[in-house]
């Protein structure tokens, strides 16, 4: 079940696809707030921020969203420059997957960064702004629209309980989707951004010349959005059905239980059934590889493997457990290709790096 509940959550998915239309709208309507002249002060309840202030929020926005979407790389399935591939991990047109902003432990700089300025944003800033207008200090320029008490209480509450999530799973010993905690915490973010962008729109004052140069941008905008959100459903409807992948979810969610028990050939028969529901489930295949490997049928686990990976790619453990097959099989070279691949795309997979040093190639 969670399995077809991540689908919806994870990398190119719908709630990613939501949070980047949310960044865009945003920066839209901070984009016009500033145009129609949001002043140095702004309003007396700093819904507005000051000009710079609210530019560079919808600067940052607009950053967020080309980065969500690879700069339209993942829309229009176009590629990139073969140099790409050698500086970013994923081979994508962005910055946050770039190998030089990477840490240690798998996340990048810049991933570290949305949450480190969301976190600041919805519950430091609305706080020091609040004090501040209390004993009268003067507003600096570069400030930005203050969220309203409802929405940094919502903000800080995503934070803390995203917090939360991740020291429960760590204590626990296992990072429990741990990517699709990110994704939520993400998209939860720029959704609360919507409110506090309306807000300094709507507060902002204008001049005649202001309010012209405002439709001009804001008809350009809302071209480029419904052009993106044509694409955008386009893209989405190419995937499974919302039903079949739901129904898969529930069959395999009973069949990786059969299989936990050592009952292979019940859970077989729902993982065929299961991608009868759904052909391009490459968890099934995957998990019907292991079933072989576990058996023994090295030919059939191997099948299996590659099937997957001709389904996706990047699925990191597929590559670790082809890899334990090439071993036994006398093929180290290739069984060491695939577990580095497995590390690159999956940098704390501690099994594939163990797998690798006993391999010792």
């Amino acid at each position: 079940m969670w399995r077809a509940v991540a689908w919806y959550i994870n990398e190119d998915s719908l709630c990613e696809l939501v949070g980047a239309l949310a960044c865009l709208v945003s920066s839209m309507l901070l984009a016009a707030a500033w145009l129609r002249g949001s002043t140095a002060g702004g309003a007396a309840d700093g819904s507005t921020g000051s000009a710079m202030g609210t530019l560079l929020l919808a600067l940052v926005l607009f950053a967020a969203f080309g980065e969500e979407i690879s700069w339209g790389q993942r829309l229009f399935d176009f590629r990139p420059p073969a140099f790409v591939g050698r500086l970013n991990r994923s081979n994508e047109l962005n910055l946050h997957n770039l190998d030089a902003l990477q840490l240690p432990w798998g996340d990048s700089i810049a991933q570290v960064a949305w949450f480190a300025g969301t976190f600041w944003y919805f519950t430091f800033w609305p706080a020091w702004a609040a004090a501040t207008s209390r004993v009268g200090r003067k507003r600096r320029t570069w400030m930005p629209p203050v969220p309203r008490a409802p929405i940094a209480v919502a903000g800080t509450l995503n934070f803390v309980l995203f917090g939360a999530w991740l020291l429960l799973s760590i204590r626990s010993g296992a990072f429990v989707l741990p990517h699709e905690a990110y994704e939520l915490q993400e998209t939860g973010a720029q959704l609360l951004m919507l409110p506090v962008a309306f807000r300094a729109f709507r507060s902002a004052r204008a001049t005649s010349q202001q309010r012209a140069r405002w439709r001009f941008s804001w008809c350009a905008g809302c071209m480029v959005s419904l052009l993106l959100l044509l694409q955008s459903c386009r893209w989405y409807q190419s995937g499974p059905p919302r039903r079949a992948i739901l129904q898969s979810g529930l069959i395999m969610s009973i069949a990786e239980q059969l299989q936990q028990e050592g009952r292979y050939a019940e859970a077989i028969r729902l993982y065929e059934q299961a991608l009868i529901t759904w052909p391009e489930n490459e968890i099934a295949v995957y998990d019907l590889g292991n079933i072989a490997l576990a058996q023994g049928d090295l030919a059939t686990a191997e099948s299996h493997y590659r099937s997957a990976l001709r389904m996706n790619p990047r699925l990191a453990e597929a590559h670790n457990n082809l890899a334990v097959v090439m071993s036994r099989t006398g093929r180290g070279e290739e069984a060491s290709a695939h577990l580095r691949e497995a590390i690159r795309l999956k940098p704390d997979y501690q099994e594939a790096i163990d797998n690798l040093r006993r391999l010792g190639i």
